[in-house]
């Protein structure tokens, strides 16, 4: 039972990313993996967004804010960005960086 609402799961995600692409004024999501966390983006106009990423793990936790400049690469809906913004954590032993 659990294997198959994982594969539910996982087929929705993939449908949902599929059918709207990049189409979004404001994306919220869940981060998961070595770390967990959230990440919200809100376009602020056509080709400029704002990240917000919040990471935690049980030896650190970090957040980042990022402003990216979108690119069309090929085509409408494939693009490439460049970003740059601050990153502040700590790390349990080494303080705050």
């Amino acid at each position: 039972m659990r294997k198959k609402l994982q594969v539910l799961l996982i087929t929705f995600s993939i449908v949902v990313c599929n059918a709207y692409g990049q189409s979004y004024v404001t994306a919220l999501g869940l981060r998961a993996g070595t770390e967990l966390g959230v990440t919200m983006q809100q376009r602020l106009f056509r080709t400029n967004t704002l990240e917000g990423i919040a990471t935690t793990n049980r030896y650190r936790w970090q957040v980042q804010t990022l402003l990216e400049h979108h690119k069309r690469f090929i085509g409408k809906r494939f693009n490439y960005y460049i970003g740059i913004g601050p990153h502040y954590g700590n790390e349990k032993g080494y303080g705050n960086y």
